[in-house]
């Protein structure tokens, strides 16, 4: 069965009055609205985790040319379950 769907993308180009703006994706299919923020997806709007953009933000020189890392720890959890990389599992096409 095809599934039809509509969707509304808006651009908005502004200078921010402001040092810092925070924002959140509002997601409304007919009576229905969900917020998409840095926690994921949730019903109700908590400002506390909007993103931001900080006006005139500068990257400390000391990260220049650095690689960063983040580290999953439940990766190396042994909860009984394989967590073993899967052949080709990185592999994207």
């Amino acid at each position: 069965m095809p599934v039809m769907s509509i969707l509304s993308i808006t651009s908005i180009i502004f200078k921010l009055q402001k040092n810092i703006l925070r924002y959140a994706f509002c997601i409304q299919e007919n009576d229905k609205r969900v917020y998409y923020s840095k926690i994921g997806i949730s019903s109700e709007r908590n400002y506390e985790y909007d993103f931001r953009i900080i006006a005139d933000f500068k990257t400390p020189a000391w990260t220049k040319g650095c690689i960063m890392y983040q580290i999953f720890i439940d990766r190396f959890h042994k909860s009984g379950e394989d967590h073993s990389p899967r052949d080709e599992e990185y592999i994207y096409r």
